[in-house]
Formats: C-alpha cells, sequence, structure tokens
C-alpha cells in the first residue's frame, strides 16, 4: 500500500466500502476521494476507489460491497458530469439495464399469453355461450295447431293437444322392426352464417322405455324420404337420457339423465360453424357442428316410435328460434 494513505488499511477499507455503498455525491465517497486523490490525479473516482480497495483486499476476507439506495442512480449521473469514465464501469451499468428490459419484455409477454386462451376454438365457444339472443325469428304455437313459418312431415300424425305437441297412437299391430317419424319443422330456411339459439320444452312424462323425441338443425330439407334422419344436430329424449348426436351420427361423450316429471328444457346455439348442446342447464357438447357452412338450415322437432309402443305423455311444450 502506498505511504500516501493517512489511514490505517483496515480503517481505510470501511472508508471504501461505505463509499462504494453509498455512492458519488455521499461524505464517504468525498472523503475517500480525496485521499486517493494525492496519489494518482489522472484516474476518474470510480477507478480510483475499486483498484484501491481491490489492492487492500488482496489477501485477506473482507465484508461485501452492496450498493446501498439510489447508488445506480448516482452512478450513472456520475457518468453524465464527468464526460468519461471507464469503458468496462460503462458496459457493465449498459449490460444491466438491457437485462433488466429483456427480463420486463418476457414478464408482460408471459402474463399476456397466460391470460389468452390457448385454444382459438375455445375462446370462439365462450364467446359464443355468452351471446345474448333477443330476437326472434319464428316460435311454434301448439295451442292453435300447425303455425305460419311451419310444416308438418312424416307418417307419424302428430297432435297438438293441451299447448303441447304429441304423437298420435301408434298402430298396435304391424311390421315392430322399423321406426315410424313424424314432427314439425320450419317451413323456411335460416342462412348458415346466421347465429342462432333453438330454445325447447321437453316433457318426458313416463319413462317406459318406448319411443324418443328430437329437436334438431339440419342442412337439408326433411322429406318422405329421409324423415327419421337426415344430415343433422341432434339432441335426443328417451328414455329418462337426454343426449346428443353430431351430423356424422357420432354420439357426444356426455349425456344427462332426467326425471320422468317436469320438463326438461333444451337449448341448441350454433356459429357458422360451432355449436354448444344443453339439456336442464347441463352441457352435453361443445365444438365443431359439422354441418354445411353453405347450405341453409332447418330446426325441427321430431318423434319416433314403433309399432306396439306406449307414447304416455311424451310431448314438447314449446319450441323458439332467436337471433341475437
Amino acid at each position: 500500500m502506498p505511504e500516501t494513505f493517512q489511514l490505517p488499511s483496515d480503517e481505510f477499507m470501511v472508508l471504501l466500502t461505505d463509499a462504494l455503498r453509498t455512492g458519488p455525491g455521499s461524505p464517504e465517497w468525498s472523503q475517500a476521494v480525496k485521499v486517493l486523490r494525492a496519489d494518482n490525479q489522472d484516474a476518474d473516482e470510480y477507478t480510483l476507489l475499486y483498484r484501491a480497495r481491490e489492492r487492500l483486499e488482496e489477501g485477506k476476507e473482507y465484508r461485501s460491497v452492496r450498493a446501498g439506495p439510489n447508488f445506480t442512480h448516482k452512478v450513472l449521473e456520475g457518468i453524465d458530469k464527468q464526460g468519461g469514465s471507464s469503458p468496462a464501469s460503462t458496459a457493465t451499468i449498459i449490460a444491466l439495464i438491457a437485462g433488466g428490459v429483456i427480463l420486463s419484455v418476457v414478464i408482460i409477454v408471459a402474463v399476456i399469453l397466460l391470460r389468452s386462451p390457448a385454444d382459438p376454438q375455445q375462446h370462439a365457444i365462450e364467446d359464443l355461450q355468452n351471446t345474448i339472443f333477443g330476437s326472434r325469428i319464428t316460435a311454434a304455437n301448439f295451442s292453435d295447431g300447425l303455425g305460419s313459418g311451419w310444416r308438418t312431415f312424416g307418417e307419424l300424425p302428430v297432435l297438438t293437444t293441451g299447448n303441447e305437441l304429441h304423437p298420435a297412437a301408434l298402430p298396435t299391430t304391424g311390421p315392430t322392426d322399423t321406426y315410424q317419424a313424424g314432427g314439425w319443422i320450419t317451413s323456411d330456411p335460416i342462412p348458415a352464417d346466421q347465429l342462432m339459439e333453438v330454445d325447447a320444452v321437453c316433457n318426458p312424462g313416463k319413462s317406459t322405455g318406448d319411443g324418443f323425441v328430437q329437436v334438431f338443425v339440419s342442412d337439408e330439407p326433411i322429406t318422405d324420404a329421409n324423415t327419421a334422419g337426415g344430415h343433422a344436430l341432434v339432441y335426443q329424449l328417451r328414455s329418462g337420457e337426454s343426449r346428443a348426436f353430431l351430423p356424422d351420427g357420432k354420439q357426444a361423450p356426455q349425456s344427462e339423465k332426467v326425471g320422468a316429471a317436469g320438463e326438461v328444457h333444451v337449448r341448441i346455439v350454433l356459429s357458422k360453424d360451432l355449436t354448444i348442446i344443453e339439456s336442464a342447464g347441463k352441457r352435453l357438447y361443445a365444438g365443431p357442428n359439422l354441418l354445411s357452412s353453405t347450405q341453409p338450415r332447418f330446426v325441427g322437432v321430431r318423434f319416433l316410435g314403433r309399432v306396439g309402443e306406449k307414447w304416455d305423455h311424451l310431448a314438447v311444450a314449446s319450441l323458439m328460434v332467436q337471433k341475437p
């Protein structure tokens, strides 16, 4: 250690450590620089203090230097005032600042990704679920018989009694291996790109396992040649159980048991490509509707049964189609 240091090495080490911790402008910094200037008039303050402390610290363990409050801010101010500092010190400071900026950008991107749904289809389904439908396209009135905007179809007659739509009694004799079908369907097509909600109320009556009712959306007209089928999205109530079927004939994995008493509220929401099917507030299916994206759609209700089966009180109490 040069003899020009007027303080014992341990005491001067404490002074240097405090100076580096508190930063430029502090009394400790000024005092340490004043002592060191006697030994070296050319080096800048930062180089003087760091080199002096390194020489004092050689060969012994001492307390670590930690920056105090506003240390970085004071250092940068010192750099601006002196107009030229150690290249190594400036590069280090710039690298630290750049690292902090990069880390901030990474955190912001991560937050944005976490808040955004990973699956665009799921996001579209959520939007469809939250759509409010309040403008009526058409509604079936079961109190006055067949109303405008609807037509009957199928070999199985249907009746409107007690403000509900019922299947007529089936013959007691005849082939029992095939189903007879009949129901109501919209007479006017609905464009494929029309957002719509189909609301129906079904009455399961006494669950005997005989016959069933369907609420469906088809992308082709129902004719005498396909009364029991068609390329359609289908909600089905049979034997006290709600199920959903896709146009490709596959059954949705979810099903819902319903009681024999009371009514079952059915909701089918469709966009051009997606659908949500619910029964009594429980979701049976949500995903691609597999209907044609260009062919118009028809909404209907259909009863199916075989000769000799008992229908009991199976019925549809209401059927409405709405748009946003």
